[in-house]
């Protein structure tokens, strides 16, 4: 099996650089073809001596060159990553022997054997790599160029992975900014980096700057007319979940001792920004973002369309979050008829409670070095009821395996946890015998040394 697999690579390998060669040989025959066009006399017409094939063979080079990259592509996304590599590092070394090593013609596939070392796990070499494609993307096009922005986007994810959310969030804001300056100030074309640069923030914990980036989104929106289209529809979430994070964030924050969570301090600063804190605390906003979906869902698909009664049962859940439970039972048995009526099985939907809200524990504090063991997982299991509001009741630990501090944290998180309630026929019910699992990661103790025994 692993002769064939390495034969299989080299004959890969094989047939992308022929047809780099071939591609070669062609735009050498058509440079030549100019050069003896450029040479003739003036009285011969430009048409005369450049055939239209020839022309038309940069165009199928061209092609050519993207069907291959296409195919790696393919290639890395189906397991084929380590193939894809190879050929991908013998390219590289081809495109730096033909040109240099800041030849444009490198972004791509850099790019591509970045996305390679990301699917074999080598997120280190991944982060190098396209640092390096975008390092050439900014020698060619410009400090500011949009081409990097792609790259940019791929180095954060691979940074996140990496647990090294600091720089991740630099290279965010520097593709929002690259984009922002390469784009004009109405530009629909700049909602998607306002949006994903908002979703970042409040992933990290940071819902006031997420917010005025999306408000800003939807100020393009606006001035397009399309603040009421499909289009707007992300956008108005993105705001609903930033005001509902900032009433109940993803994190456990005890004011008496520093965190151990994910979140950074935002690097942009504007004037929208610190408008912000006039709006702290305003959550009818995000309640009228969520109103606004359901309108225009309705508009688009109808009233019984899955979108629109998706967005009832988002509103639903803001309703029971923010504890009107008159608003959210009325929605939540609309929801379940529509589900009824469109044939779908409501019974099953509302049959158990689901979690909407649980902030996440810290995790252990680790052992000093000298005492610090391998890592491992641990995990509480709980048991529990759920009362019609949503709330926990009769909570009881089950089992606990690594620190039993983990046991404390992991209860105060579920006695403030908010479940969206159980249905049955369409009446909201209590749910008893629920159980929790939270997983967590933590170092095992190393054992203290045995003092030497004086006979030995």
């Amino acid at each position: 099996t692993e002769d064939s697999s390495k034969n299989m690579t080299k004959f890969s390998a094989l047939t992308f650089l022929l047809a780099c060669i071939a591609s070669s040989s062609v735009a050498g025959a058509t440079a030549d073809t100019l050069s003896e066009a450029a040479s003739a006399p003036e009285s011969t017409s430009l048409a005369e001596t450049t055939p239209a094939p020839e022309i038309e063979s940069i165009q199928a080079d061209q092609d050519t060159k993207s069907d291959r990259y296409n195919f790696l592509r393919q290639q890395i996304s189906t397991g084929e990553a380590n193939i894809a590599a190879e050929i991908l590092d013998g390219v590289i070394t081809e495109l730096e022997d033909q040109n240099h090593r800041y030849h444009d013609s490198l972004v791509t596939p850099l790019t591509l054997l970045g996305d390679a070392k990301v699917e074999l796990g080598e997120l280190t070499e991944a982060v190098s790599t396209y640092d390096r494609a975008r390092h050439i993307a900014r020698v060619n096009d410009g400090l500011f160029s949009a081409s990097q922005i792609d790259v940019l986007y791929r180095e954060s994810d691979a940074l996140r992975q990496l647990g090294d959310i600091s720089t991740a969030a630099k290279r965010e804001e520097y593709a929002y900014e690259v984009a922002n300056r390469s784009l004009p100030q109405y530009s629909l074309e700049l909602i998607p980096p306002l949006v994903r640069l908002s979703d970042f923030y409040i992933e990290v914990g940071s819902p006031l700057s997420a917010r005025s980036l999306l408000n800003r989104a939807m100020v393009i929106h606006e001035h397009h007319q399309t603040n009421n289209s499909l289009e707007a529809v992300p956008v108005l979430k993105a705001i609903a979940a930033s005001h509902r994070f900032e009433r109940f964030p993803a994190i456990w924050v005890d004011a008496d001792q520093p965190s151990d969570d994910d979140r950074v301090a935002p690097g942009l600063r504007t004037g929208d920004l610190d408008n912000q804190v006039r709006y702290i605390n305003s959550f009818p906003r995000g309640e009228r973002a969520l109103q606004q979906v359901v309108t225009i869902y309705r508009a688009h698909h109808g009233d019984q369309a899955e979108e629109t009664i998706e967005a009832l049962l988002a509103l639903a859940d803001w309703h029971h979050m923010f504890e009107r439970s008159h608003a959210a039972s009325t929605l939540y048995q609309h929801v379940y008829l529509a589900m009824e009526d469109n044939g779908n099985d409501a019974q099953a939907f509302f049959a158990e409670p689901t979690l909407l809200y649980f902030p996440r524990p810290p995790n252990p504090d680790p052992p000093k070095l000298s005492r610090r063991g391998d890592s491992a997982q641990g995990e509480v299991r709980l048991s529990f009821g759920v009362n019609p509001s949503g709330r926990v009741r009769s909570l009881k630990t089950e089992e606990v395996v690594g620190p039993r501090s983990m046991n404390f944290r992991v209860r105060r998180s579920m006695r403030v946890a908010i479940f969206r309630p159980r249905m049955e026929a369409g009446v909201i019910s209590p749910a008893p015998e629920q159980t929790f699992v939270y997983q967590f990661p933590y170092f095992e103790l190393k054992e203290k040394n045995e003092p030497k025994d004086e006979t030995s």
